[in-house]
């Protein structure tokens, strides 16, 4: 009797667990990733998306020399781009330009790498803040000095 032409004979898959299990215990089975999401749009002024502009118009020239590199690279770390942001940045458009132009794969690529973080910003704003108090102080400072002359 020849094996190769009887049928095999299908059996219902049954369990002893109705769910399949992923991780044990109540952690996250794999940590938190900033993916975006369908919602998430870069802001005109997030300096991932301007310096991706900027490299985009250096990279489309086609004139790539180590000097229009290095500025690409100051003008990332003068937007508060660290060197890794900078060269993903700097890859994603060059996969971009392979792919035939900026796309929405390119544009989530940039959604997932890490926001930029303004500390210089905060600086700015606590100096303006002791500035204006400053500044306050001495107003108040003049109008008693008047309201004592004229009184």
């Amino acid at each position: 009797m020849s094996t190769e032409n009887t049928p095999i004979v299908a059996s219902p898959l049954s369990s002893a667990a109705p769910r399949l299990r992923l991780s044990r215990g109540g952690h996250r089975a794999l940590p938190g990733v900033n993916t975006p999401s369908q919602s998430d749009l870069l802001r005109s002024d997030d300096p991932r998306w301007v310096f991706a502009m900027r490299a985009r118009l250096v990279l489309d020239r086609g004139i790539e020399s180590n000097e229009s590199i290095a500025r690409l690279v100051e003008q990332g770390v003068s937007m508060g781009l660290n060197n890794m942001q900078i060269r993903a940045i700097i890859g994603i458009i060059e996969q971009a330009n392979q792919r035939g132009g900026f796309d929405l794969i390119a544009h989530d690529e940039i959604l997932r790498l890490p926001e930029v973080e303004n500390e210089s910003s905060n600086a700015l704003s606590e100096r303006a803040r002791w500035i204006t108090f400053g500044a306050l102080f001495a107003w108040a400072l003049l109008i008693a000095g008047l309201m004592q002359i004229i009184a």
